[in-house]
């Protein structure tokens, strides 16, 4: 009983594995690959969210280009976080980051010396942050009331193309989270469900453990 309780502690406080479902994520991991994920490289989140919430011990921000486990932020009948299904993706974007994005929000990079097509809608997306206020544009006024009714659970309404947040019109928005932007290379990420709130962030995909004896056996899938 004593090493049982040892390793599921070890596992839901240290280190955990995941197994990856898709082709997603390749090339840095392959559907099928096992990794370890580091429950510690952003600060440990405490399990049992549904006793005491949400706690994080000596946190730290997730990274650029980090592949971070997190849980499904769209996943919102299921009351608690830790419950809900974890995705895989890799940051691209920590708040206060300005990313270029076309009208699907794809994360695309704009050379300043070649015109920009003009039938390609290209705008400046900002990763929302506690100390980084939004501004509220036509365009990504969705985003912002999906984040703030969900994951800040602000009472907001659209009315006349008009962001309301607790009954009053909102030019600029702030938030009480830190989020990121995550992508894939099948759509399953931030495009899809927007914002990911640090909250949600289980760890950080550290090491390749399966299958035993390749070539990528033991590498860091986001430093190759």
């Amino acid at each position: 009983m004593g090493a049982m309780a040892m390793a599921l502690s070890f596992r839901g406080c240290v280190y955990t594995s995941y197994s990856i479902p898709s082709e997603g994520m390749e090339p840095d991991l392959i559907k099928g690959e096992r990794i370890v994920v580091s429950r510690w490289s952003y600060g440990l989140r405490l399990p049992l969210m549904g006793w005491w919430g949400y706690r994080r011990i000596a946190t730290s921000g997730v990274g650029h280009d980090d592949i971070v486990v997190f849980n499904n932020p769209a996943e919102v009948m299921e009351e608690y976080i830790d419950r809900r299904t974890d995705f895989i993706g890799r940051c691209v974007g920590v708040p206060g980051d300005v990313l270029t994005v076309d009208e699907h929000f794809v994360v695309t990079e704009v050379d300043p010396n070649v015109p920009v097509d003009s039938t390609r809608t290209v705008r400046e997306l900002q990763v929302p942050g506690v100390a980084h206020p939004m501004k509220v544009e036509p365009w990504n006024m969705t985003l912002i009331y999906n984040t703030l009714l969900i994951h800040e659970h602000k009472m907001c309404a659209i009315e006349d193309s008009t962001l309301y947040v607790d009954g009053e019109r909102r030019d600029y928005v702030v938030f009480s989270k830190n989020y990121y932007w995550m992508t894939t290379n099948n759509g399953l990420d931030s495009r899809r469900f927007g914002f990911v709130p640090e909250d949600h962030v289980i760890g950080r995909a550290v090491r390749v453990w399966w299958p035993v004896g390749k070539e990528r056996f033991w590498k860091d899938p986001a430093r190759y």
